[in-house]
């Protein structure tokens, strides 16, 4: 055990007495035989050259095997590491063991099915919290990892291992150490083998309890309700974001947007800051017809959305520019139409000049058929002309076509004021896969580069190669990625200028480079972040997929947005993708969470990834929950309007006007407990996993989920409680006065939603195996509490509402102690799903007629 390690362990021996009488720490060993904790997990990572993460999963083929007793039992769970071919790069066992000391023995052995190179093949451990080794690298016989509750467990290995500890979560994952000599590239011959023995214990002397996780599939019954979703707000409902006004139409009205001391302001109104909230459209979605248009910009403004991205549009976009035709049934026109709708209605749009417009190598000047790959062609840009022109020739087609709806071409645009050169560039993505490392004009620019840094003396011959493209991970990796991207800025910014665009320009929108290389030279800067991203087991896009699952509070997650403006770089900062992807449980506090951070670490736009990534997905009553896509996913759609307020309208950023301009948030964030709470003068709210949270005015207490007495009867019963449901609740005020005076109020109550039939591979919901359908919330109750003033407090009334905004129910509510006092729950009496409601003090015709609970 080495010094730190000593002295850790000494300092919690006086708490070890408190400990061993706690319950055991729970290791759950999953269907792909590796296992979780309560805040993490111990199982295989796997990285081919170039940082390219290879799927690790249950190899089903063998299990199917160990079913017919081929395999005895004895001989663990099969996993396999899938190759970028798809094919078996490695097969494995993977086996636990409860011993009689209370401890659990570990034993994975993994045998190379051909001559392979890896980046990395190791144990690796994630867990809620920096480890008490600290980050960085060392050897240890044993390591102590952090688990939930504040609790540790300790890796003890039969001899010295290598251990490497990071700070995933700047790529969506979270803290993790990796254990073996991980960290260069080593070759495997077929049926070489490598192996990790190791025990997991309890430094308390605790035992530990081991059990097997069983599939899960989640149907509607006592615990999860029926939601109708109805994708369109009600006119002058308390969903009826556009009585916020937060658009200002048409969109341009004051002229093109600049950067100044580091935010937005147009140049017609110098001195008011500006600030975007929207979403992504992406592929079809760009191009649906005019009626449909005309539905989806008025639903945008109901959203209380003021800007759009016009994502992974290109490929269709080129394609009507060679059919030659403008007609509705072309895509130009449709995308016009789309954009001249949008900019009427006061909704900004921003895009990037390249996504995933598939180029022929022919097309950049190569004698090979098929298309070049999309990672690759980024990054040809910089330094092969052949991709350079390319890139300049359907950047001019697009800048230059006329809007024949806004009589403007897109250069002349101020309605799109914010445009990216080339859509998550950097040489690190699809760095192997795209045959970076071995293209001619990569290694002949490294070579450029190499030449410019030895004489800089800024990369020493002795440490780096003359005829190896670096790969991620090298100490100088980053600096060739830079001189790259510095390349294409260079480029492709003088070749937009000198078509006239006035627009805001930026590149490397996926990294995090903050004030390093070329990003002090954009005119703004964009980092996309993802918590709950999906890592796919077997192929890219297709089931199954794995997500961590864990609570982003205690992950200290999304870490992107607490590095805004560092390293003394002070310009405007978006983020033009982000979300808490599904189908993770906890994507319901992504809103109020990333909302309240990015207002008050001074984002200046958070653009949703995505909207919808279909036509179809835009009907109502069409589509089903995915990843991303929060017009088919009522958690992230309602979860977006807390961003709404506490972003763009500023609640959180002290932007208000009068008796409430100075007053400044109160964001809470507890990272032992899991919990948040954000107190603004207009919203105020939070999420806890269990117990009460106080927000301001606003506080409640989740109660136990009472259980029904069959799945017919979904209704509340006596029988039995559960546990508390987690939740986020938050409350705004829809005038724009503080809670306690306002007139009219927004109260949403998240779980979780789920598809119904949706299937996991055990109860940790870490590895999704099949979709479901339809929509389906989670069971869970809160007593709330919202301190109002006096006046005209005894006439306010509480309304459940269907996702539409319309008034349901009235709920009942007492006035006592100067708060207002009600209970909330996902699931109404006859067994319908519910996440809204209204409070008003100023009875209408409406609520006359409503009927009542």
């Amino acid at each position: 055990m080495n010094a730190f390690l000593h002295v850790s362990f000494a300092a919690l021996s006086a708490a070890n007495a408190l400990l061993a009488s706690a319950a055991p720490i729970e290791l759950r060993q999953n269907s792909d035989g590796f296992i979780t904790f309560p805040g993490g997990g111990i199982g295989v990572c796997a990285f081919f050259p170039g940082w390219e993460k290879a799927g690790v999963r249950l190899d089903f083929a063998a299990a199917e095997e160990d079913a017919a007793n081929i395999i005895g039992a004895d001989a663990g769970k099969p996993f396999v590491v899938v190759g970028m071919d798809g094919s078996a790069a490695f097969k494995g066992r993977v086996r636990w063991t409860a011993r009689g000391d209370g401890t659990v023995s570990g034993v994975i052995r993994a045998v190379a099915q051909k001559d392979i190179a890896m980046q990395c093949l190791a144990l690796e451990a994630n867990f809620p919290a920096s480890p008490p080794s600290g980050l960085g690298s060392g050897r240890a016989s044993s390591y102590e990892i952090p688990c939930g509750g504040g609790r540790s467990l300790l890796l003890s290995f039969p001899g010295e291992r290598g251990w490497f500890a990071q700070d995933s979560r700047q790529w969506g994952g979270a803290w993790t150490a990796r254990f073996g000599d991980n960290r260069k590239i080593q070759t495997f011959a077929a049926g070489e083998v490598a192996e990790w023995r190791f025990t997991v214990s309890d430094p308390s002397g605790a035992p530990l309890a081991l059990t097997e996780g069983h599939p899960m599939t989640i149907r509607a019954g006592d615990r999860w309700a029926r939601l109708d979703w109805h994708k369109d707000a009600e006119s002058g409902s308390a969903l009826d974001f556009s009585a916020l006004r937060l658009q200002d139409a048409p969109a341009g009205k004051h002229g093109w947007l600049k950067a100044v001391g580091g935010r937005f302001e147009f140049e017609g109104l110098p001195g008011v800051e500006q600030c975007f909230y929207g979403a992504n459209l992406c592929f079809s979605a760009n191009y649906p017809d005019h009626e449909l248009a005309d539905i989806l910009v008025a639903r945008f403004v109901r959203c209380g959305y003021n800007a759009v991205r016009i994502h992974h549009h290109d490929k269709e976009w080129a394609k009507g520019c060679l059919a030659g035709r403008n007609t509705e049934d072309n895509a130009i026109d449709r995308l016009d139409y789309l954009l001249a709708r949008f900019y009427a209605a006061g909704v900004y749009v921003t895009t990037d000049l390249f996504v995933s417009r598939p180029v022929p190598w022919r097309d950049i000047g190569e004698s090979r058929d098929g298309c070049v790959p999309g990672n690759l062609y980024k990054t040809l840009v910089g330094c092969h002309d052949g991709a350079f022109a390319d890139w300049c020739r359907w950047a001019r087609a697009f800048l230059e076509h006329v809007n024949p709806y806004t009589g403007r071409a897109a250069k002349d645009e101020p309605g799109m004021p914010l445009i990216s050169l080339v859509n998550e560039g950097t040489l690190k993505m699809g760095f192997g896969a795209a045959g970076k490392a071995d293209n001619p004009s990569v290694l002949s620019a490294w070579r450029e580069f190499r030449k410019d840094a030895l004489r800089d003396s800024v990369c020493p011959p002795s440490k780096s190669g003359e005829g190896k493209v670096p790969a991620p991970g090298d100490p100088f990796f980053d600096d060739f990625s830079d001189w790259l991207n510095a390349r294409v800025w260079e480029r492709c910014t003088a070749f937009v200028r000198a078509l006239g665009c006035r627009a805001l320009l930026t590149n490397d929108n996926n990294g995090d480079r903050l004030g390093k290389g070329p990003t002090r030279l954009y005119d703004y800067y964009d980092a996309h972040f993802y918590v709950d991203h999906p890592q796919f087991m077997h192929e890219p896009w297709k089931l199954p997929s794995r997500n961590l699952n864990i609570n982003p509070v205690r992950a200290g997650s999304p870490a992107t947005l607490h590095r805004v403006n560092a390293n003394d770089v002070a310009m405007p900062c978006v983020s033009s993708e982000w979300n808490f992807a599904g189908p993770g449980r906890y994507r319901g506090v992504g809103g109020i969470l990333a909302g309240a951070l990015a207002a008050m670490r001074g984002y200046d736009g958070l653009w949703r990834f995505a909207y919808s990534h279909t036509n179809g997905n835009l009907v109502d009553g069409k589509g089903d929950m995915g990843y991303f896509d929060a017009v088919s996913d009522p958690l992230v759609s309602a979860s977006d309007r807390a961003a709404v307020c506490l972003f763009l309208r500023g609640d959180a950023a002290r932007k208000l006007s009068g008796e409430i301009r100075d007053a400044v948030p109160a964001l809470r964030l507890d990272k032992e407990r899991g919990s948040m709470s954000i107190a603004t003068p207009c919203t105020c709210g939070g999420f806890a996993e269990e117990g009460r949270i106080e927000a301001g005015p606003l506080s409640f207490r989740l109660a136990g989920s009472q259980k029904a007495e069959s799945r017919e009867s979904p209704g509340p019963s006596t029988k039995g409680r559960r546990r508390a449901t987690p939740a986020t609740i938050w409350a705004s005020a829809l005038d724009g006065r503080p809670l306690e005076h306002s007139s009219r109020i927004l109260l949403v109550h998240l779980t979780d939603v789920q598809g119904e039939g949706v299937r996991y591979a055990d109860e940790t919901r870490q590895v999704l195996e099949k979709w479901g359908g339809g929509t389906l919330v989670e069971a869970g109750e809160a007593e709330v509490s919202l301190k109002l003033s006096a006046n005209g407090a005894a006439n306010v009334r509480v309304w459940a509402l269907d996702t539409a905004g319309r008034r349901v129910a009235e709920i009942p509510a007492t006035f006592e102690d100067g708060a207002l006092r009600f209970r909330v729950s996902t699931v109404a009496p006859d067994g319908t799903g519910r996440i809204f409601y209204e409070m008003t003090n100023s009875p209408t015709q409406q609520e006359q007629g409503a009927e009542k609970q």
